[in-house]
């Protein structure tokens, strides 16, 4: 993953790249002749209007597929910050499908995907690769019910591998409330296919009475599952 900073300052590359953007059609670049000034010069016009009514995101994708610093320097470039939050959520979606924590970094810098669950998703799928970088960056994250969340998704991919070190992370690192209930349930659920007594020891210590029933409640989900 390059740093963010590099991509930002590349400015030589991406000034030649900008000079080009929208790309010339191979009609426009034919239709020059030395006979017809006029005539070519408004059919560039004409192509040019035409390319920069496309959709934005599909030049987005063509772009970022190419080149993703030039792709995120259009989408900083861009005045609208309804077109520029766009443009940039269509970015961070091209880059996870091959580069999670890129992704998570596009949709940090341009404060996206945190209201619709993309970003949790994302960090999800950055956590099942590189588990402890996306923690680390999760725990980095201000307190509150955003940062819960992300921890939540990372404690339940920790839960398939570690439970006991999810049930840590969700026991200490999440604040009280909804989430960090149903992360502990997550974990309850995961641990229980493994170690189904280990799982109902830490259930015994749930503070909330309703919480140990409905925790009781999936380890004995679990054993019905044990015995088929």
């Amino acid at each position: 993953m390059k740093p963010l900073v590099a991509v930002l300052i590349a400015a030589g590359a991406i000034a030649g790249l900008l000079l080009q953007w929208p790309p010339r059609p191979p009609a426009v670049r034919q239709a020059s002749t030395p006979s017809a000034p006029a005539e070519s010069a408004s059919l560039e016009s004409t192509a040019l209007r035409q390319i920069s009514e496309e959709p934005r995101a599909q030049v987005e994708r063509q772009w970022t597929a190419s080149d993703l610093d030039a792709a995120i320097d259009r989408v900083m470039s861009l005045d609208d910050d309804e077109a520029r939050k766009l443009a940039a959520a269509e970015v961070a979606a091209q880059l996870a499908r091959t580069d999670s924590a890129a992704a998570v970094e596009v949709s940090d810098l341009f404060d996206i995907g945190r209201d619709d669950g993309t970003l949790e998703h994302t960090v999800q799928m950055w956590a099942e690769e590189r588990l402890p970088e996306a923690l680390k960056w999760a725990q980095s994250q201000p307190p509150g019910p955003s940062r819960d969340q992300l921890l939540a998704r990372i404690a339940l991919v920790q839960a398939r591998r570690d439970p006991e070190r999810a049930a840590t992370l969700v026991a200490r690192e999440m604040e009280p409330g909804t989430t960090q209930r149903d992360a502990a349930l997550s974990v309850v659920r995961e641990w229980a296919a493994r170690d189904s007594e280990a799982a109902a020891r830490w259930a015994d210590e749930f503070p909330h009475e309703g919480l140990r029933q409905r925790a009781q409640a999936e380890l004995a989900r679990a054993e019905r599952l044990a015995r088929y």
